[in-house]
């Protein structure tokens, strides 16, 4: 099945998962996501400790801690691991929704084969 996902140019499940998060955090700071996920995905330019810092430049989230390892498996804690782990040129202030969904999916597919993307594994999605 493999060979004919490629020539298709579509997905596998897990990467499907891989790349739907990151355009839900894209939605969210351009906000077009609604409000309750908005609120989980904070800028460090945003945050009074950090403004200062060369991270705030940059289009970084706040990974918030949690006590626990199944509240990490959460959109609060795993989307902004997801977005900060993408390439720079992904955070581009000037992508319409389009163009990101065309990068982000090329990115996927390509480090597929790299295994340069974090795992689902690492973040306790699927064990």
């Amino acid at each position: 099945m493999t060979p004919v996902l490629r020539s298709l140019h579509w997905l596998p499940v897990r990467h499907r998962i891989t790349f739907k998060i990151p355009v839900a955090v894209f939605k969210c700071l351009d906000s077009m996501a609604a409000l309750y996920l908005t609120q989980y995905c904070t800028l460090t330019s945003f945050d009074a400790g950090r403004c200062h810092l060369r991270s705030a430049y940059t289009r970084q989230l706040i990974i918030p801690r949690m006590r626990t390892s199944y509240s990490d498996r959460s959109f609060r804690v795993h989307g902004p691991v997801m977005w900060n782990s993408l390439l720079h040129d992904l955070w581009s202030t000037d992508l319409s929704l389009a163009t990101f969904r065309n990068r982000l999916k090329t990115f996927v597919f390509d480090t597929d084969t790299q295994q340069h993307i974090c795992s689902l594994g690492e973040f306790g999605l699927y064990k």
